[in-house]
């Protein structure tokens, strides 16, 4: 399995700083993508997908790391159900005001955040009838995906994706996500 590889770059031999700018993604990760876009169906690769008449998906990109949005927002381009619109939200509080706001139709938030984090997040979204039927990926970090599901109770978590994960793995999980009928 083939895991995300962000490269460092810096512009110290060009400008004499020695601040690095922000991590991109490999061009391993850009292959995988255009990999992934093709076997969707799109000879292009993802960037040329997006059939006029299918509805627009809104997924909610949750996380404190620019570079992991990025990342996730990026993987989901590749989707094949349908064309996705993704939001960002850098702490589960401004997630779920943007939730609250109406329009979206999944959540991919990480599990640990300042604020709000990812289950706090769950559980605000479980007491609140106007966003309780909205599917939640969580992704971690954490070496056990089992102990995220014991910490979770009863909260509702749709799925649990351990890091480091592929784009791939992310939109099969997307899309299981999808699939499951409502809940109340």
């Amino acid at each position: 399995m083939h895991h995300p590889v962000y490269e460092e770059e810096t512009d110290a031999e060009e400008t004499g700083d020695e601040t690095p700018t922000p991590p991109r993604l490999s061009d391993q990760v850009r292959l995988e993508l255009d990999i992934l876009g093709a076997e969707a169906g799109h000879p292009e690769g993802h960037a040329a997908r997006e059939p006029v008449d299918a509805p627009l998906l809104t997924i909610l990109v949750v996380d404190d790391d620019a570079d992991m949005r990025a990342y996730v927002k990026r993987c989901l381009r590749v989707l094949k159900r349908q064309p996705v619109r993704v939001v960002e939200a850098a702490d589960g509080a401004e997630a779920l005001a943007k939730t609250r706001a109406g329009g979206i139709d999944l959540i991919v938030s990480d599990l640990v955040m300042p604020r709000l984090d990812g289950l706090a997040l769950c559980r605000a979204l479980q007491a609140d009838a106007s966003v309780l039927s909205i599917p939640v990926l969580l992704i971690t970090g954490e070496a056990s995906v089992e102990a995220v599901w014991a910490r979770a109770g009863e909260v509702r978590v749709g799925a649990v994706l351990g890091k480091p994960f592929n784009a791939r793995t992310l939109c099969a999980s997307v899309d299981l996500l999808l699939a499951r009928p409502a809940r109340d």
